[in-house]
């Protein structure tokens, strides 16, 4: 099918991981590997998911949801070996083909996320380091958790914001994720549009604001032009 005429000026587009990229949140399996063997988990796991979910609806700042979550973290090893592994197990069959096709130089994975768990997913499938931009857990020279950088621009609120308008990109700019920061992107005017990623979660507060529905990558064949879609300011 031909491409909608609508986005045929798009040259970068700006995708989220947990639950776009991923089948579930990052985060959510970094409690679950923590607290494997612990009598609380499920406390835990509960709790932590309710934070993520109330988050990504917008109905708590993003700050907030990521502290509340952060202070829930032990002093113990984190596993990042594992954790990557079931993530990987989990990315999504339609971005591993739309990557595979795409201009690389066009793409930015933007995640609030952290970088240790999700850019050794990336990585292999062709998507250079600095084009995957994330929070970043402290650890110390053994592994074990330390705490968050809080100073990243993505620990913010706004961060999203933030980091693409650092990033300079080629206008115009499509952003694309599942949560209430995505669709700030082009609420803000830092991106001009914004598609609500729905394969594996709906939140339907935040697809009421997308300029399109995208229920896998594969939709995006109907919608961008990749012959076209070239960023000449990429180097």
């Amino acid at each position: 099918m031909k491409a909608s005429n609508n986005y045929s000026k798009v040259r970068s587009i700006v995708i989220d991981f947990d639950s776009t990229i991923c089948a579930v949140e990052s985060m959510d399996i970094l409690f679950e590997e923590i607290f494997r063997e612990e009598t609380e988990r499920e406390k835990i796991l509960h709790d932590v998911k309710r934070i993520t979910r109330i988050g990504m609806e917008g109905n708590m700042p993003f700050d907030e949801s990521l502290k509340k979550r952060v202070d829930l973290i032990p002093s113990k090893l984190i596993p990042i070996e594992r954790i990557v592994s079931r993530l990987k197990e989990r990315l999504s069959l339609s971005f591993k083909k739309f990557i595979s096709r795409v201009d690389i130089s066009c793409v930015n994975v933007v995640s609030s996320g952290f970088r240790q768990l999700i850019e050794p997913c990336l990585t292999p499938l062709g998507i250079p380091k600095q084009r995957i931009h994330c929070n970043r857990l402290i650890l110390n020279s053994a592994g074990v958790f330390q705490g968050v950088d809080f100073d990243h621009a993505l620990a913010k609120c706004d961060g999203k914001e933030r980091v693409v308008t650092e990033l300079g990109l080629e206008r115009e700019i499509v952003m694309i994720g599942d949560g209430s920061t995505d669709a700030r992107g082009a609420q803000s005017g830092v991106a001009d549009y914004f598609f609500g990623y729905a394969e594996f979660v709906r939140r339907e507060n935040v697809l009421s604001q997308a300029n399109e529905t995208l229920t896998s990558f594969d939709d995006l064949d109907n919608l961008l032009n990749f012959d076209s879609l070239k960023n000449t300011k990429a180097n």
